[in-house]
């Protein structure tokens, strides 16, 4: 989850952060944060009340929770204010919600989601290595030979996502798949089985399996493998560009790590962040 004020197109617009006041006089502004993976359907804004005084500084945080930007449910509430009542504040806010203010977060998650297509790595940045290190090269790369990854087998069609490993010292030469069986009418289809293919040879272990045997597994994947004339140069080329990705990735950390370092040397704790956000440095950038 970004701030929006870290990828809104123009930043040093103050109206990025949103400004409201209750109906017992409390001045609150919000913080809203979305999920910038462009391949994620989630539509939820993770919003963050800060409590503004009469000279317009923080006071603290009153309380935070997520909201679904197409249902308006209110989830993951966390209070952090014991002087007030939160959940009164909250039902205020929801239920008082205008058409404009809607139209804002919806925007904002749209923009949201392009920014993270624009700027791939930025959300990749966001994910630490207890995400795992294999992902789609549709992820990254987005959707390209996609007719190299539909086939036919029996009377059903199958879809092929693959993955790889992006970690550059890792020596693995393969690739995992999963197969997608095709249903007419499904907004979603469900995974029948996954696996982890040698680049190599073309041999494969079952990484996983819904309820389907191992024979009907061969057959499918004999099934693929013919589709695809028995050619993984392919997914050869695909898991080299993987592996470059994730060394871009390992170097993109490193010089954000030097250049909040530099930052930290510069800017004290108390300071206002310089990245604008109006919070102090400890409580923004700081973190990180």
């Amino acid at each position: 989850m970004k701030p929006y004020y870290e990828f809104a197109k123009d930043r040093s617009n103050n109206d990025n952060i949103i400004v409201i006041r209750f109906n017992n006089g409390i001045k609150a502004a919000i913080v809203d944060y979305y999920c910038t993976n462009p391949n994620c359907d989630c539509v939820a804004a993770s919003l963050e009340f800060l409590e503004v005084g009469e000279s317009d500084n923080i006071k603290g945080k009153l309380f935070s929770f997520n909201l679904d930007t197409q249902t308006w449910e209110v989830s993951e509430i966390k209070m952090e204010s014991v002087n007030i009542n939160g959940e009164n504040l909250i039902k205020e806010f929801t239920t008082g919600l205008n058409t404009s203010l809607k139209e804002t977060f919806r925007k904002r998650v749209k923009e949201a989601k392009k920014y993270g297509k624009d700027e791939v790595l930025e959300w990749f940045d966001d994910l630490g290595d207890e995400d795992g290190l294999c992902f789609g090269y549709s992820e990254v790369y987005g959707e390209s030979d996609t007719l190299k990854f539909l086939f036919e087998y029996m009377d059903g069609k199958y879809f092929v996502d693959d993955q790889y490993c992006i970690n550059p010292e890792c020596k693995c030469n393969e690739g995992i798949l999963t197969f997608y069986d095709i249903m007419p009418g499904r907004d979603k289809h469900e995974a029948r089985f996954a696996l982890r293919v040698s680049l190599h040879t073309g041999k494969y272990k079952i990484e996983y399996s819904n309820n389907i045997d191992k024979d009907e597994i061969d057959k499918i994947f004999t099934s693929y493998m013919e589709h695809i004339y028995q050619d993984l140069s392919l997914m050869r080329s695909r898991y080299t560009k993987m592996k470059e990705f994730g060394k871009r990735r390992i170097q993109r950390k490193k010089q954000k790590q030097d250049t909040q370092k530099v930052a930290s040397l510069k800017v004290g704790r108390n300071d206002p962040c310089p990245c604008g956000s109006g919070k102090k440095y400890k409580k923004c950038c700081g973190t990180r």
